[in-house]
């Protein structure tokens, strides 16, 4: 009896010493794939340990600082992280039991990071502020979001049109089912207005529909950028995805 203890004592601490010492390439395995944003470049352990984030797949954009983490144990596990494009810069992932809560914060970027993600973004060239949004996040299995996410896009600019800013404009992403999101463009300031909505389905993919139009008096200033956007129609631009 005392030998079988024994080995299986033995087995425990080599399983635990094999956890311990797992590399913090570990981590990536917790992202999906199609993720927009991935881990690249990581050091250090699973449980404390950094890497760099890399944007997009059309023209990936590797951040300059790394992402740090590490768990910590407040009664239940908590994964901390801290990065100076968030804010607040430190974020955390907490175990409650029965779920896990992300806590709230914002992602803010330059916008020529868009480049990375599609080529019409590298075709316009795009300036100004990102900002990503999330509220604090309930998480459980299967994964159910239905709190919405804001992107901002502030003090718009591009190289196709010598206005500077165009405006400022907002994205909600609105989860309705695992299989269901919706999404609103809206325009906040500025002489070049943005306005449409579409959705996301497993079996069709994003649909988006929305014009782009000018003030009156930034009609002749902003034409041939509209013609760029998109087909016109009474003086919008028409646009749509897919094309």
């Amino acid at each position: 009896m005392k030998t079988w203890l024994y080995r299986g004592f033995l087995l425990l601490v080599a399983i635990m010493s094999f956890v311990f010492f797992l590399p913090a390439s570990w981590m990536q395995y917790a992202i999906p794939k199609n993720s927009p944003i991935q881990l690249s470049q990581p050091s250090g352990r699973w449980w404390q340990g950094s890497a760099y984030l890399t944007l997009g797949s059309y023209a990936p954009t590797t951040l300059p600082q790394p992402l740090r983490w590490h768990w910590q144990w407040q009664g239940l596990p908590q994964l901390v992280w801290n990065h100076p494009t968030l804010n607040p810069q430190q974020g955390a992932l907490s175990w409650r039991g029965s779920h896990w809560t992300l806590a709230q914060q914002s992602l803010i970027l330059p916008a020529t990071s868009l480049r990375a993600f599609h080529a019409l973004f590298d075709t316009l060239s795009p300036q100004g502020d990102i900002t990503l949004h999330w509220p604090t996040l309930k998480l459980s299995y299967p994964l159910q979001l239905r709190d919405t996410l804001t992107l901002t896009w502030q003090e718009a600019a591009t190289s196709l049109s010598p206005i500077r800013p165009l405006g400022t404009y907002q994205l909600q992403v609105h989860p309705q089912t695992p299989q269901h999101i919706e999404i609103k463009l809206s325009s906040i300031s500025g002489p070049l207005s943005l306005v449409g909505q579409g959705d996301w389905r497993p079996s069709s993919g994003w649909h988006f529909q929305g014009e782009a139009y000018s003030t009156e008096e930034m009609a002749d200033s902003l034409h041939e950028l509209l013609t760029l956007l998109g087909p016109m129609q009474n003086g919008r631009a028409q646009l749509r995805f897919p094309y």
